[in-house]
């Protein structure tokens, strides 16, 4: 995967050489944690990827509170599909013989437009073994559009520039020890997807 930031875009932020690389391995370490935090405190994938849900069975009736679903006001459950929009789902399962089937995509509707992502049967879910990873949603998440990966970027840059700059997790002075400052959480919380509710 390439990163949305490149060295030479945070040697530039940072005001280094470009030049030198002694300490490239450390920045691009640093660009791929910021990033990762970045996906993690937005709910969203910055670049895009394929995704896998694993459950151990299909959601029904009072399984809600178990699973990552939420609940139909007809009892039944939805699938949602965290990560940022979804363009693409494939639904398999573990039937009662134990072979892993591909869902007919024609027994379930999927709102795609939504963040989250919904996957509701059309019917009822088919009955799938109850075992550790006997339903799989595999599904893809598009990169963010280009404004929004602007602030992801501008986000990540900041995050590296603080790390950078602050390599320890607190600052010591003369009167007390204090934990650092973020100056991307007011980008990042832009960009977050909320739980529905």
């Amino acid at each position: 995967m390439t990163e949305p930031v490149s060295l030479e875009d945070i040697k530039n932020h940072l005001v280094l050489d470009p030049g030198d690389t002694g300490e490239d391995a450390y920045l691009a370490s640093l660009i791929t944690a910021a990033r990762v935090i970045c996906e993690i405190r937005t709910n969203r994938q910055i670049v895009g990827a394929d995704r896998l849900l694993v459950l151990d069975r299909f959601p029904g009736r009072n399984d809600w509170l178990r699973l990552p679903v939420v609940p139909r006001m007809h009892g039944d459950a939805d699938l949602l599909l965290t990560g940022g929009s979804v363009t693409a789902v494939a639904v398999t399962y573990r039937d009662a013989a134990g072979a892993m089937v591909a869902l007919d995509p024609a027994a379930y509707w999927t709102d795609l437009d939504s963040e989250p992502a919904v996957v509701r049967p059309v019917a009822d879910w088919p009955q799938a073994q109850d075992r550790p990873g006997a339903v799989k949603v595999a599904y893809t998440v598009s990169p963010l559009t280009a404004d929004k990966l602007q602030l992801a970027k501008q986000a990540i840059r900041l995050i590296v520039g603080h790390w950078y700059a602050n390599r320890e997790t607190v600052s010591v002075d003369a009167r007390a020890t204090t934990e650092l400052p973020m100056a991307a959480s007011w980008i990042l919380s832009s960009l977050k997807v909320w739980p529905s509710e």
